[in-house]
């Protein structure tokens, strides 16, 4: 039993403690995580904003992310993406926000520089959105397939996803403070148990 005055970190107080202690979240892991939905849903639970940086991306270019990966080739791509984190970064300094980013955004040594620094000057935390193989493809294939972003690697999308996962896995490792599993189900729920499990550390 809870002692008096403790609260459950995935109850309403609970998650209006958390919403008062965190200053800013920002999610990693490769594309079909859930990066996106979990971002959307932990700002409508916490009452923050959320900056997608793959829609923010589309949005000044005027056309779908895959487009502009597919035309300008995975190292400029890499340069779009830190240029877009640094146009939103004043916006991301100025209240409660929740940051998705793309799955390869961790390649770029400017975008690692700028989460560590939210992270070590700003007190943001990250977490790394952890899925299995066989579940990012049913969901690749779900929202569009590979045809919505070109394969980086030439392969199928299981053997890309783990590709990459090896690829990528240090960098996510290394800037996040928690890695979270995200298998499916409602994302109302999946969210409030990410809420609730950053509400037992101690180091908001």
């Amino acid at each position: 039993m809870d002692a008096p005055g403790d609260t459950d970190p995935g109850s309403a107080g609970g998650i209006a403690g958390i919403g008062r202690d965190l200053v800013g979240l920002y999610l990693l892991g490769l594309r079909g995580s859930g990066k996106t939905s979990l971002g959307e849903e932990l700002a409508q639970q916490l009452g923050f904003e959320h900056v997608d940086l793959d829609a923010s991306i589309a949005k000044r270019e005027g056309r779908p992310v895959g487009e502009v990966l597919e035309d300008f080739g995975e190292e400029m791509f890499r340069k779009v993406e830190a240029r877009q984190l640094k146009f939103e970064l004043g916006g991301l300094l100025k209240g409660k926000r929740i940051l998705s980013l793309g799955g390869g955004s961790v390649e770029s040594p400017e975008i690692r520089q700028t989460l560590k620094m939210l992270r070590q000057e700003k007190h943001w935390r990250g977490v790394w959105i952890e899925c299995e193989p066989r579940e990012l493809e049913r969901r690749v294939r779900m929202s569009g397939g590979m045809g919505s972003r070109p394969r980086l690697l030439g392969r199928g999308i299981q053997e890309e996803m783990r590709l990459l996962l090896t690829r990528r896995a240090r960098h996510f490792k290394e800037l996040s403070d928690l890695r979270f599993s995200n298998p499916g189900g409602r994302i109302d729920q999946r969210a409030m148990e990410l809420l609730a499990i950053l509400g037992r550390t101690t180091d908001l």
